[in-house]
């Protein structure tokens, strides 16, 4: 009897792997990471593993360690046994929610490309250009081009730190949290807007981070009131081609965020080429 009930669990930890066998580090600020396994730690820096396989980093000293080992140690205890003749049963179910997630994701990327497609203005229809600006000096803003429609050029404009830079690293923190590794705050195009660059290797990721953005922006305004208005957003392929860019103020990032806009609908009003 008592093999059997051993059986089951096993089976039943196999069938619910995701959840079950994810570690979650818990930073001092109050926010957390899910990573693939404990981090490993190098110096002043924790190397962590996320649940996709992608590495990055975070500063020892943000972690909340006694948090983090008793929390994790914890989640050991929390397994529950389940019966060996409902094993396959919870399997089916395990195997039935991954094929709707993945017909929800082939959905979003059939409709994200013909919102590309739909979206991406004609030579005849485009916009006069806007003539471009002088170069600036190395104390102004930075130097920015115009796309072909007469966007700011987010791909080509001058890399410059932002000058809030808690404010800058609470957005790159909060981005790598949310599933999008190499994220890069700059110097936006006004006053107090940041560029947000990061990596959107799918057309469902673009969705994906256009709603993880807007959230990372409303709770950065409320963390660092008046450091942060706005954002310039520059989504990129892996081949750091444009994938996407869009200006995102405060007001349309709680529209994203509280779900009053669906991320699709927002792509199609916004994007920028």
């Amino acid at each position: 009897m008592r093999r059997n009930v051993l059986v089951a669990f096993c089976l039943a930890l196999l069938a619910l792997a995701g959840p079950a066998l994810a570690y979650t580090i818990y930073l001092k600020d109050g926010s957390s990471l899910p990573a693939k396994e404990k981090y490993r730690v190098e110096g002043d820096r924790a190397i962590i593993t996320l649940a996709n396989g992608t590495q990055t980093f975070l500063k020892l000293s943000e972690i909340d360690v006694a948090r983090t080992e008793k929390a994790n140690q914890d989640n050991l205890g929390k397994a529950v046994v389940i019966e060996q003749g409902k094993t396959e049963q919870v399997g089916a179910q395990t195997q039935t929610a991954r094929q709707r997630q993945k017909a929800k994701e082939e959905q979003e990327r059939r409709e994200m490309g013909a919102l590309i497609r739909d979206r991406q203005p004609s030579p005849e229809n485009l916009p006069q250009a806007r003539r471009a600006e002088s170069p600036l000096s190395e104390t102004g803003p930075p130097t920015v081009g115009r796309t072909r429609a007469g966007y700011p050029d987010l791909l080509s404009m001058t890399r410059r730190p932002f000058p809030a830079e808690d404010a800058a690293r609470d957005l790159e923190r909060m981005l790598v949290r949310d599933g999008f590794p190499g994220t890069r705050v700059f110097q936006g195009t006004k006053p107090n807007r940041a560029l947000v660059e990061l990596k959107t290797d799918s057309e469902a990721a673009v969705f994906d981070a256009l709603r993880a953005v807007a959230a990372a922006l409303v709770d950065v305004k409320n963390r660092h009131e008046g450091k942060v208005s706005s954002l310039d957003v520059l989504m990129l392929s892996n081949g750091r081609e444009r994938a996407g860019q869009f200006e995102l103020t405060l007001d349309k990032a709680e529209d994203l965020a509280y779900k009053k806009i669906e991320p699709a609908e927002y792509f199609l009003a916004y994007v920028q080429f």
